[in-house]
């Protein structure tokens, strides 16, 4: 993960793909996003069960959100 002090920062990094210029968002936003089930119930001893039921609709949640 890089981080930048600026939009105007990262834009002017020499590996900067525009492609990805929707990542570029406030840091209230990634914590959010990463404050999703999928992320937080990964200590769970049946994770990957809990994943392929309960956890559907905060995958779908987590898809949404990281599209472009």
């Amino acid at each position: 993960m890089n981080l930048f002090r600026s939009e105007e920062h990262a834009r002017a990094w020499s590996e900067f793909d525009a492609d990805m210029a929707w990542t570029l968002q406030p840091i209230p936003w990634w914590a959010d996003t990463f404050s999703n089930p999928i992320f937080v119930e990964r200590s769970r001893p049946d994770y990957i069960s809990w994943l392929q039921g309960e956890g559907q609709a905060a995958f779908a949640e987590l898809r949404s959100r990281l599209s472009p």
